[in-house]
């Protein structure tokens, strides 16, 4: 079924990378690879990374890490899960790794981030 988003996507994406953005959303909280996505996607791994990285100016594994950091500053605003939680959901291997990485993409850890908009103290 096509979405909306999907309807936009196709104007500046090849069929190619609007199919592997939607995966990824399907599969976020799956352990995901380069080899994985590309045989979901019935293509080869250096077409596919050929294509992401010219679209999405992105590696396949640096666009997958945005969106589940992105996903991760969601849950962290819109649920009450645990910091730990969130990060095994999604599914970061270590804690340690998940707080670096999001300190890295929004300038903050993840419960600061939590609390400035979350207004807790």
């Amino acid at each position: 079924m096509m979405t909306q988003k999907t309807l936009m996507l196709d104007q500046v994406y090849s069929p190619l990378v609007v199919q592997l953005i939607d995966d990824v959303e399907i599969h976020l909280t799956q352990p995901l690879s380069v080899s994985k996505l590309a045989e979901l996607l019935q293509t080869s791994t250096s077409r596919l990374s050929a294509a992401v990285n010219h679209h999405l100016q992105l590696t396949i594994p640096g666009y997958v890490m945005q969106r589940r950091l992105e996903e991760a500053a969601i849950l962290l605003v819109e649920t009450e899960e645990p910091m730990q939680r969130i990060a095994k959901h999604l599914p970061f291997t270590r804690q340690h790794y998940f707080s670096t990485a999001f300190r890295q993409r929004f300038q903050c850890s993840p419960s600061a981030y939590r609390s400035y908009f979350c207004g807790e103290p």
